[in-house]
């Protein structure tokens, strides 16, 4: 039976007929997520993966109990950087823009998951080892000129 997609929030398990999967977070019109029974899957040597919103959406169930607690997202309303930082979620997604005529200087990094996103004008795509290492010398400048007062 389908889900409504309102339901698909992260933190939420659902069942698939291949097991449950727990959602981790909503980007686009894609659901990224994770096995949620912790069991060793030989056909995916992937922790977990994306899908196309409706597809998942039409292909759970229910919410399944008695599974792992969520490892990043808790339901308390609160997840966990990869710092150990705990930050608030909020109840409802917001769209966040970045108005500019070069949106190729700017990068997307989520700091729970650790997926870096490049913007292209028109949407976002995962970044490539190129942006990434340019974003790495960006936050070293950055922490450098925060150590000596500057912003």
């Amino acid at each position: 039976m389908a889900v409504d997609l309102n339901d698909l929030i992260p933190g939420r398990v659902f069942h698939f007929k291949v097991g449950p999967r727990r959602v981790l977070a909503i980007e686009g019109d894609q659901v990224i997520w994770e096995w949620a029974d912790e069991k060793q899957r030989s056909t995916s040597a992937r922790p977990g993966g994306s899908m196309w919103l409706k597809s998942f959406a039409a292909d759970a169930s229910l919410d399944v109990v008695g599974v792992q607690p969520v490892r990043r997202m808790d339901l308390s309303g609160t997840t966990v950087l990869l710092s150990g930082e705990v930050v608030d979620v909020l109840d409802k997604p917001v769209t966040v823009k970045i108005r500019t005529l070069c949106p190729k200087k700017y990068v997307v990094v989520d700091l729970a998951l650790g997926r870096v996103f490049e913007l292209d004008g028109n949407g976002t795509e995962s970044a490539g080892q190129s942006r990434i290492d340019a974003a790495r010398q960006a936050l070293r400048r950055a922490a450098e000129l925060i150590v000596r007062g500057g912003r």
